[in-house]
């Protein structure tokens, strides 16, 4: 966990309570021994309140699926948005993350096409309000990679 300035409130690896918030948000399961969870709470003390999150799942070896979800406005920083970025690509070493989401939930699908994913295939009547839509953001097309944190996790 890091805070990279004061005010910024905090960025949390793998809390489980942040994982299962993230996922039931998402209507996904959560597996806490399998899944990475990347989040930011408002504080850094006892009473702090989770804003949002990522959960990664499904690791492949060049590819992850990601889960999000945001439960204030202003949840996604720079620090944030880099560090969430910089897991999949540098330490793990994918070359693509994807998300999947109901076509039924335009919100979600705003967010993560603004963030920079890409509609990769669409499959029609996976679920009954409607269509599984598969996203994908490459690396080489990540930009939030080139942000500079003010402070790197332990750093």
């Amino acid at each position: 966990d890091y805070s990279s300035r004061p005010g910024s409130g905090m960025i949390h690896f793998n809390n489980p309570e942040h994982g299962f918030a993230v996922t039931k948000a998402a209507g996904a399961p959560f597996d806490p021994d399998n899944d990475t969870v990347i989040s930011r709470t408002d504080g850094t003390g006892p009473g702090s309140k989770l804003m949002g999150g990522f959960v990664y799942y499904d690791y492949t070896g060049v590819s992850i699926c990601m889960h999000s979800a945001m439960f204030v406005p202003s949840w996604l920083n720079k620090e944030l948005l880099w560090v969430s970025s910089a897991y999949p690509y540098y330490q793990l070493g994918c070359d693509s993350v994807f998300a999947e989401l109901r076509s039924s939930n335009p919100k979600a699908l705003d967010f993560v096409r603004r963030i920079g994913f890409k509609d990769e295939v669409t499959i029609p009547d996976v679920f009954p309000d409607g269509d599984l839509v598969v996203l994908r953001l490459r690396k080489a097309e990540c930009k939030w990679l080139a942000l500079k944190p003010r402070k790197a996790p332990n750093g």
